[in-house]
């Protein structure tokens, strides 16, 4: 007899469990019967979920706060609209394919691959605590209008295209640039400590190639071999830097609170890229200083959640003119 312990069954979702936590009764689509149309199965530790696959007219769906590892069975509920599947630590993959769905909550679980490509009526999606390095899946969504993906692993939204989209959540991520993007009807931009700004630490360089030397000796007591041999590089272009925001039209209020930059000069970038912002917080920032952003962005209404009063506008008028006085 082996002293090893027997494997654990999973914990699965039972008829039991959709019987007693189905709720929304609605006519079926050919109005001859009644079908329930929501299911609460949140905070019962389940690990498998295969049972879902039986029930395709469900339109809502909580499975938080689980051990769910495999959501693929969702994508036999074709009817799906709203699905809640947060807080459900062992899941690292989510690939959906729901025609129907609309909103989507799949915050903090470990959620490594993502692909969303499938759900093309999706309106909100809520990502955040997860270890999402690209939002490519997303790209191209019509009707997508607010994505929420703080405290992830991206480093690039280059590429990013999302026409409807008004809201966008990316805090807390090794982003460096906001560079690429085309968002026409976006709003709201939160990147709140993500690394953008001259104070990031500096990107690891690539190593630099050996000189390749023309010699089928490798002795250690060999001549040199003569710098007629010894081909070397030419010297290396320096990469395009992107701007740290890009072309956002509709923007009025951006948050780089406790991002990298150094100095409120970093921010004239806005002036054309962002002609109707009105909201700006940099605090926590080396560039969050008032006077000298009001001077850069005199459209500003609030700085760092603060109104801009006639005395801010008085400050940094006077303090132009007197710069201008001396560069005279």
């Amino acid at each position: 007899m082996s002293d090893s312990e027997p494997e654990q069954e999973l914990i699965k979702l039972t008829k039991e469990i959709i019987y007693t936590r189905l709720s929304a009764p609605e006519r079926t689509h050919d109005n001859n019967s009644f079908a329930m149309t929501k299911l609460d199965a949140k905070g019962l530790e389940l690990q498998e979920i295969e049972l879902l696959s039986s029930y395709p007219l469900l339109r809502e769906i909580d499975l938080s706060e689980n051990a769910i590892t495999d959501a693929s069975p969702l994508n036999s509920v074709t009817t799906l609209q709203f699905l809640d599947i947060s807080q459900n630590d062992s899941l690292t993959e989510l690939k959906l394919s729901l025609p129907e769905l609309r909103r989507l909550n799949a915050s903090s679980c470990s959620i490594k691959t993502l692909d969303l490509s499938g759900c093309p009526k999706l309106e909100h999606v809520i990502l955040n605590s997860n270890q999402i390095e690209s939002l490519d899946s997303i790209t191209g969504h019509p009707n997508l209008k607010i994505v929420e993906a703080r405290g992830n692993q991206i480093q690039s939204v280059d590429g990013l295209a999302l026409p409807s989209l008004v809201r966008l959540y990316l805090a807390d991520n090794p982003l460096r640039y906001f560079s690429g993007v085309r968002a026409p009807s976006l709003e709201i931009l939160h990147l709140r400590g993500c690394e953008m700004g001259k104070n990031a630490d500096p990107e690891p360089d690539e190593e630099e190639p050996e000189e390749e030397v023309l010699s089928g000796s490798e002795d250690e007591d060999a001549e040199p071999p003569s710098e007629d041999l010894v081909v070397k590089e030419g010297p290396k272009e320096l990469p395009e830097v992107p701007p740290l925001i890009c072309s956002l039209p509709a923007l009025k209020y951006l948050n780089l609170r406790e991002t990298k930059l150094a100095a409120p000069e970093e921010l004239n970038v806005l002036v054309d890229n962002c002609p109707e912002l009105l909201n700006l917080n940099v605090s926590g920032s080396d560039a969050s200083d008032r006077i000298a952003v009001l001077k850069i962005l005199p459209r500003l209404v609030r700085i760092d959640k603060e109104d801009v009063t006639e005395e801010d506008i008085e400050e940094a008028n006077r303090v132009e003119e007197e710069e201008e006085e001396e560069e005279d």
